[in-house]
């Protein structure tokens, strides 16, 4: 993996954990952790901000997101077929 990929990767993780946050800013009292309150309030910058690497990664590693898709499609399909011998018997 390239330098630039490893920092959209580590940008798309700080972003990720800072918008796992804000979702658990309303379930977190103020008065209990009061700078959680703030990523509550920076829900929806946190939100643009975290569309942007995903669109990259979306459309710059489009080959790669396909053929992992492709893989875990035969994985699936392979596991169902599994399952539906064992149900058989």
């Amino acid at each position: 993996m390239k330098w630039w990929n490893k920092g959209i990767l580590f940008f798309t993780i700080i972003i990720l954990i800072a918008l796992a946050g804000s979702y658990f800013a309303i379930y977190i009292s103020p008065e209990d952790f009061w700078p959680i309150a703030f990523l509550g309030l920076a829900y929806l910058p946190l939100f643009i901000v975290f569309l942007l690497p995903c669109i990259y990664w979306l459309f710059v590693r489009r080959q790669l997101q396909v053929q992992e898709w492709m893989r875990m499609r035969q994985q699936a399909q392979h596991h169902q077929f599994d399952t539906w011998a064992i149900y058989s018997r």
